[in-house]
């Protein structure tokens, strides 16, 4: 866990950061086109066009297809940033976990030290929690 969950926010990281210069592209290549297509129309004629006609195209890629592919980029980072966000808050509970379990098992190891017989009470409440963290863990 300890080794897995670094290298996992590193991958993902990478991810996404090529995933931003992706959006980042697009919407380059989107707002250039746009630009090159509006100083092409009459300014009263091209917001009707631009807001009706999703077949027109920008260079070889129809409009629709651009916007499409910038929307999904953009969703996809979204989704990578949640990825992340939930593996680190899935190792920070790992790791109380880990430290409750500790706890526990050093109180159960004080409790039971070098005594012969003990009450039942005494072991039974840690012993509990302790099986109750370990299958938590799993």
């Amino acid at each position: 866990m300890n080794q897995a969950v670094p290298a996992t926010t590193e991958e993902v990281d990478k991810v996404i950061e090529h995933t931003m210069k992706c959006a980042y592209k697009y919407t380059s290549r989107f707002l250039k086109l746009e630009l090159n297509y509006l100083k092409k129309t009459d300014s009263s004629f091209k917001l009707g066009l631009l807001q009706n006609n999703n077949a027109e195209k920008f260079g070889n890629v129809p409009r629709k297809t651009l916007t499409d592919a910038l929307v999904n980029v953009r969703q996809h980072e979204i989704c990578l940033k949640t990825l992340l966000h939930d593996i680190i808050n899935c190792a920070k509970n790992v790791e109380n976990l880990q430290i409750q379990l500790a706890s526990r098992l050093d109180q159960l190891k004080n409790t039971v030290q070098s005594k012969t017989a003990i009450p039942t009470a005494q072991v039974y409440v840690n012993l509990v929690f302790v099986l109750l963290l370990s299958w938590r863990m799993f």
